[in-house]
């Protein structure tokens, strides 16, 4: 890099790293969408998945599934054409990190005992389901309010 060039390089690299990283939209968006989920995949089970419904509803959980998951490559490729992808979990207060994996424990355990108490893996996703989706809305706007 040539003297002349590295002052508009750092400004531009500057600028680009001061832009707002994730839009307003995506917590909400990404905890529902695992939410909405993972209710249809415990409900197909609570109804039986070889029950016509039960089917209908597990494949909706499923393309559910799908859509959470291509969020976050959707996300990355819009911070790299911004020019800055952040690192993850940087920007989040320490406080915050250390609720979000014990919203992250709690969940697990809560879906193990609905699922050993019941014997139905169905209310352990619908509970997954709520908890998880608090906690990833919780991550992630805790990432936003930087």
């Amino acid at each position: 890099m040539s003297p002349e060039t590295a002052p508009d390089t750092a400004v531009t690299t500057r600028e680009a790293a001061g832009t707002d990283q994730m839009p307003a939209w995506f917590p909400a968006v990404a905890a529902v969408s695992f939410m909405v989920a993972m209710e249809l995949i415990g409900w197909s089970r609570l109804i039986g998945a070889g029950h016509g419904t039960g089917r209908v509803i597990g494949l909706c959980g499923a393309a559910m599934v799908v859509f959470h998951l291509a969020l976050t490559p959707a996300l990355v490729m819009r911070w790299r054409r911004g020019g800055v992808v952040p690192r993850a979990g940087e920007g989040a207060p320490d406080r915050r990190r250390r609720n979000s994996v014990w919203m992250t424990f709690a969940g697990v355990a809560i879906g193990t005992a609905l699922w050993v108490a019941t014997g139905n893996a169905g209310w352990a996703a619908v509970a997954v389901g709520v908890l998880f989706g608090a906690e990833i809305w919780y991550r992630l706007t805790g990432l936003r309010l930087q």
